[in-house]
């Protein structure tokens, strides 16, 4: 799955590798978390007429801290640092990219009632070279009601407003579904979709059905525009990805995480005072990816 995710879930920390985190199978009270990550997207042909193909291999380091809350309450602190190593064997696009996040998820429960406040905030910077982070500032917000039908179903309706470099400032409304269907099931959507199974009686592995939309955004380094002048564009990476993942607890604090998934619609979009400049496709092609996890 992505290094980073948007899908919630109680006490889940997003990672390379799987819908399902160190805090799902960890024990109690494992509350801090800290892994790195790798993941290989295999090489595909460029569309449109471009030549060659491309292939990107991700670095990443995330640390999670989920604070101790009241009966139906949680909030989860993330961070992390991700490198891309891109590799376009006939066009001179970009090389790499460097992103760092911070990002918060929470759900207060209002006194003994059924409702809840849900609220999600990550801030981002993103860009070719590491010294021009700061220019490449992206940020998502979400925050809406929740309300809760049984201990095994939540609903979630919200607004989420969206930043990218080089785009008009975005909102539009979402709607977010927690279901434990039974013990073995459970069923988590927002940005997608996540269907993870637990084999009955088994408390260390996990298994993940997903799929799920993202995007990133680069600021990159200076360069020569279509019109002949120079200027630091920005570029939007986005995809669907479909998988399978797992996790495994190897011990009372290590979590190795594996996963294998399918990449379609992949288009990275220039724009350079928010107007685009040219669009590159990719064909869909597999990504594979593991993340290893230990909790404190």
């Amino acid at each position: 799955m992505a290094l980073w995710s948007l899908i919630p879930a109680v006490a889940w920390s997003a990672g390379p590798g799987s819908g399902t985190g160190l805090g799902a199978l960890a024990p109690e009270p494992a509350r801090l978390s800290v892994g790195p990550g790798v993941s290989y997207a295999f090489p595909a042909s460029l569309r449109g007429g471009e030549p060659g193909d491309v292939s990107v291999a991700r670095y990443a380091l995330e640390g999670s801290y989920s604070f101790p809350a009241a009966p139906g309450s949680f909030l989860t602190l993330t961070g992390g640092y991700e490198y891309a190593d891109y590799d376009w064997t006939d066009v001179a696009l970009f090389d790499e990219s460097h992103r760092l996040n911070v990002s918060a998820i929470g759900l207060h429960r209002l006194g003994e009632s059924k409702w809840g406040l849900f609220g999600f905030g990550r801030v981002e910077w993103g860009a070719e070279r590491a010294g021009d982070m700061g220019r490449g500032f992206s940020a998502t917000a979400i925050v809406g009601p929740a309300y809760s039908f049984s201990r095994d179903l939540s609903v979630t309706l919200g607004v989420l407003t969206s930043v990218e470099p080089e785009r008009s400032t975005r909102a539009f409304p979402v709607a977010a579904l927690n279901w434990r269907i039974d013990p073995q099931w459970s069923l988590r959507t927002l940005n997608g979709a996540i269907l993870t199974y637990r084999p009955e009686g088994s408390l260390q592995v996990a298994i993940d059905l997903f799929a799920e939309y993202r995007t990133r955004g680069i600021r990159l380094r200076e360069r020569v525009l279509p019109d002949n002048s120079t200027g630091r564009p920005a570029v939007e990476e986005r995809e669907i990805a479909a998988g399978v993942g797992a996790i495994w607890l190897l011990s009372e604090t290590v979590v190795l995480q594996g996963f294998a998934e399918y990449l379609f619609d992949r288009r990275w979009r220039f724009r350079e005072d928010k107007t685009d400049i040219r669009t590159v496709e990719a064909k869909a092609a597999p990504q594979i990816g593991l993340r290893l996890g230990y909790a404190f």
